[in-house]
């Protein structure tokens, strides 16, 4: 009897180039809307550059913590949400 596959078999032992990664990235994005050409106002919230700077900032931040995790994990994200 063959033994089904493994819905969750790991990470692979090696990764992929970061080029590589951007590069497939970039092309998921293919059918998105242009938000950068003002298409989907209602989607997207963007504002001078020194707003960018500082949202990528707290992002970077926050970048390992999980939400999911709620109050008792990570009671400032929690505030946050709040």
């Amino acid at each position: 009897m063959n033994k089904p596959a493994d819905p969750h078999p790991g990470f692979p032992s090696t990764g992929l180039p970061r080029e590589q990664v951007m590069a497939e990235l970039e092309a998921a994005r293919a059918n998105d809307a242009d938000w950068r050409g003002g298409r989907v106002p209602l989607f997207v919230f963007k504002g001078s550059e020194a707003v960018s700077e500082i949202g990528q900032a707290a992002f970077d931040a926050y970048f390992h913590e999980n939400a999911l995790g709620g109050a008792r994990a990570f009671p400032s994200v929690a505030g946050f949400e709040r």
